[in-house]
């Protein structure tokens, strides 16, 4: 790889392959492996390190698949010699591979191409890096046999490749070039590097460090072995007008018993593997809050000297979050820069929130501020994994739903179970009707709407699953201006319009439900379910505070599958969380006409695409499906060129020519016909057209004269004598003749 390309992702890449991003344990054959080399960026390098991985056993040779396996276990991948530079590295650099012969052996390399593509150029790299330099031999790739479909070099040296099996038996194959990249820690080395120097640790030999692996900061030995709370986690609610976030002061051990120095950076890597983040507090409120609890020490506010507007000692402030650094509470005389060394922000005086300070990269305690939502529900993580809501077993902040990329509250009712592919979602909380109907048309779903005693047996196992001990609002009320209200059985409606046929009222409060019950002097119009019924049903006032069921059935871009698991599974983004995809709010939709590989949204938007008639689909789908005509061959709409049209008729002069006007009198462009010449009809073997005499004459016709159509010029067959136009001159043309021997001719 170059120095210019970073290969990030690359286990995301690997999955591609169908490589599980964390292996299990391999049994990797009894193996010799070379010094490992790095590629220094100060000779103009990656930082990169390489080794070659050689069988130790001259029975076990490496199959590329077991290679590449070997690789991701230890740590790194396959090399990928993506530049001549790269290439001239290693042949200078790495030592030619022997087997436990002596003998020169072949080494695979991280090249390959799909089995199903049988082109011998199409290969790419494991890591997904650009194919735009190649280091083949002479007649290389060939794809010999069809299934050469993976690349080797080595021998003597690591010097050109060639294409092969991918278990290649007739030759040395005992060997395989690993390179390594990762840099879990972010501090911009290779891990690999800092593990040989023993910078980090690596116990399990897996090629990450241990610190990674346990999802602790890795700052070369001094990570603390906990944490604790000098001031537990409160949050800022929003009924107090505030964020919803949490809050809490972190000290460095687990009993806070005794200051632990601890620099800026690892602490705030530290806090965000445990789901927050050092605190951003960006306006006046948000710092009283925590001025009230006390929440002080080292924030998240840092002293960038490499921005435009750095100036010592006011200018390059910025917080972690990416947030404006607008507001600020400075104390008198502060930022000062003391002793030069003052680049990031604190709270003065005991560790009590007051008065900001430019404090220097030391400190032994911090606020944390938690406020990812990871499921998107308008809630906090932090304070759903404290609630129980959610679990978070392996203690990174996040739930482990989220983790897993899977709905954390979500169920789906699947059509192959007998259900309609819609998903569910129970909702604690006491809000009244119309604050859930908000709620749920925010997410792009409505409140539940029962419509089968299947559904109903569905949606109840839901809510038993969630919160068995609670009722919740639906989607059913009863419609006052409809036709066929009255109380308390008439006008009951579902929010979606979907037929009012199943219904599972019960019997509740002494009475037969519904009933109408007055509830704070409102009529009971909608309808709720009742947790200690089983499932049966009650009509409520829409002031009731209750839980909630929401339905997601919508299906935007009409492929009969449900937006929101489209969205859950990544089919379709949804960036404005508003549970419709995105392409679904743009022109074009989430069609692909074309079949090109992009939606017809993004083809319009960046302009693969033109949409001349403002239909939202593609100008060449109008085309290819008929919706739109291009006589003239230009992929443009007809309709969207003006086109000349002389007889004003609504089909262009061109498509009329093409097809068949007559335009050789002059060839111009334009009709004859709208040029003033006399045309009538033109009789040629037996078939007539419109044309005039000069044409008729020269194309061998027989002209009826100015005017005359061909419907009554009355064209002769064009065999003379098949008087009775059946193909055949025979007796019945003769009987026609005789019938009308001795008449007189016009």
């Amino acid at each position: 790889m170059n120095h210019e390309t970073h290969k990030t992702g690359t286990s995301r890449r690997l999955t591609r392959l169908g490589i599980p991003t964390a292996l299990a344990m391999l049994v990797l054959p009894t193996v010799a492996v070379a010094d490992a080399v790095q590629w220094t960026e100060a000779e103009g390098g990656n930082g990169h390190w390489y080794s070659v991985i050689v069988s130790a056993d001259m029975n076990d040779m490496f199959c590329w698949t077991e290679a590449r396996d070997n690789a991701i276990q230890r740590g790194g991948h396959l090399g990928t010699l993506t530049s001549a530079t790269e290439n001239a590295f290693i042949q200078a650099n790495l030592p030619p591979a022997t087997a436990a012969d002596g003998s020169y052996t072949w080494v695979w390399i991280g090249a390959f191409q799909d089995a199903d593509d049988q082109e011998p150029g199409e290969f790419t790299w494991v890591t997904g890096e650009p194919w735009d330099w190649t280091y083949w031999g002479g007649g290389a790739p060939s794809n010999d046999g069809g299934a050469e479909d993976f690349a080797h070099t080595g021998g003597e040296s690591y010097g050109t490749w060639n294409d092969i099996y991918e278990c290649w038996t007739g030759h040395h194959m005992y060997a395989y070039m690993i390179e390594f990249e990762a840099d879990c820690n972010g501090d911009g080395i290779v891990d690999y590097g800092q593990i040989l120097d023993g910078t980090y640790a690596d116990d399990d030999g897996n090629g990450v460090p241990d610190c990674c692996d346990a999802g602790e900061p890795c700052d070369g030995g001094t990570a603390p072995e906990g944490h604790g709370w000098s001031i537990e986690p409160v949050q800022w609610s929003q009924a107090e007008g505030g964020n919803g976030h949490w809050y809490a002061t972190m000290c460095f051990t687990e009993d806070c018993a005794e200051p632990l120095h601890y620099e800026f950076w690892p602490r705030e890597q530290y806090v965000e593997s445990v789901g927050g983040h050092l605190v951003t507090p960006t306006s006046a409120a948000e710092y009283a809050f925590m001025a009230q609890h006390g929440l002080g020490g080292h924030f998240g506010g840092y002293q960038d000297m490499d921005a435009p507007d750095f100036s010592e000692p006011n200018g390059g402030w910025r917080w972690v979050t990416g947030e404006p650094f607008e507001w600020t509470n400075w104390g008198p005389g502060e930022p000062n820069n003391s002793g030069g060394t003052e680049h990031f922000v604190g709270s003065c005086c005991g560790g009590e929130a007051g008065n900001w300070n430019d404090v220097s990269t030391l400190a032994w305690q911090a606020v944390v501020e938690f406020e990812a939502d990871c499921n998107g529900d308008g809630i906090v993580d932090y304070g759903q994994i404290l609630d129980g809501t959610y679990a978070d077993d392996d203690g990174n902040g996040v739930p482990d739903c989220c983790d897993a990329g899977e709905p954390c509250d979500a169920v789906q009712w699947i059509e192959a179970d007998g259900g309609n592919g819609h998903w569910y979602s129970y909702r604690l909380g006491d809000l009244n009707n119309a604050a859930w109907t908000a709620l749920a048309e925010a997410e792009g779903a409505h409140l539940v709407t029962i419509t089968s005693e299947a559904e109903g047996v569905f949606v109840e196992a839901v809510h038993d699953a969630a919160a068995p001990q609670s009722a919740y609002h639906t989607g059913g009320f009863q419609d006052t201006s409809a036709p066929d209200y009255a109380e308390p059985d008439g006008g009951w409606r579902w929010v979606t319009g979907e037929p009012w046929q199943y219904t599972n009222w019960g019997y509740s409060d002494g009475a037969d439900q519904p009933d109408n019950l007055p509830d704070g002097g409102e009529g009971a119009n909608i309808m709720g379910i009742r947790w200690q019924e089983n499932g049966i049903w009650l009509d409520m006032s829409e002031t009731t505070e209750w839980a909630a069921m929401f339905e997601w059935s919508a299906d935007c871009n009409g492929d009969g599958i449900i937006d929101f698991g489209q969205i859950l599974d990544g089919t379709y983004a949804d960036d404005d969380g508003n549970g419709v995809p995105d392409c679904c709010e743009l022109p074009g939709g989430c069609e692909d006409c074309n079949d090109n590989g992009v939606l017809d949204s993004e083809d319009l938007v960046n302009g693969t695409s033109q949409d001349c008639n403002a239909n939202d689909i593609p100008d060449e789908c109008d085309i290819a499906d008929g919706t739109s005509s291009d006589c003239n061959a230009n992929s443009i709409p007809d309709e969207c060129e003006s086109l000349a049209d002389c007889d004003g008729d609504g089909t262009s002069d061109v498509c009329e020519i093409l097809g068949g006007a007559l335009d050789v009198n002059p060839a111009d462009g334009v009709p004859d016909e709208c040029q003033g010449l006399p045309a009538g009809a033109c009789c040629v073997n037996g078939a007539c057209m419109m044309g005039t005499a000069a044409n008729c004459f020269a194309a061998e016709g027989s002209y009826a004269g100015d005017g005359v159509s061909c419907v009554d010029a009355n064209c002769p067959p064009a065999c003379l004598g098949d008087l009775v136009p059946d193909g055949v001159v025979d007796i019945n043309d003769v009987l026609v003749i005789l019938s009308e021997f001795g008449s007189v001719c016009p």
